[in-house]
């Protein structure tokens, strides 16, 4: 059974989403404390794989900004999963939130917020987490909700 990997990958947090089929085995989020460093950079290097070897991978579809910040940092990161993914032989997927946006817009603009709404209700595990993100107590947990958006594109 080969899985779809979403990624919304972050310094601080990545979300990760796990689906098979459209179903979701798993939505989470890594947490990565402190400053950018070597040992950070290390940890984000040790979480990736082990994630992947979890899992029967065949394809991997990567959440990015629009704009990309000028941080090596974020940089470094995506580094990061396109060597995991050259190293699984798997061609890293990369969807803007434009993009992502136009997936579920069927008559004008649609928000990131209407999208979240859409998944929340579609994979109901995750309405604590939608809770969290609507009250404005948890919004680090958005980054899972585009991670699974990106592995539907």
């Amino acid at each position: 059974m080969q899985v779809t990997v979403g990624i919304s990958p972050g310094s601080m947090h990545t979300g990760i989403a796990v689906l098979y089929k459209g179903e979701l085995i798993t939505g989470r989020l890594l947490y990565f404390r402190g400053k950018w460093s070597e040992a950070k950079r290390e940890q984000i290097l040790s979480a990736l794989p082990k994630l992947f070897a979890s899992y029967s991978v065949g394809r991997v579809a990567v959440k990015i900004p629009d704009v990309f910040p000028d941080s090596q940092a974020f940089s470094q990161t995506l580094g990061l999963i396109n060597n995991l993914c050259e190293r699984e032989g798997i061609q890293a997927e990369y969807y803007t939130l434009s993009h992502i946006k136009r997936q579920y817009a069927k008559n004008g603009v649609i928000t990131k917020a209407a999208i979240i709404s859409h998944l929340a209700h579609a994979y109901p595990e995750l309405l604590h987490e939608y809770r969290k993100v609507t009250n404005g107590k948890a919004r680090h947990y958005i980054k899972v909700f585009e991670a699974i958006a990106a592995a539907l594109c």
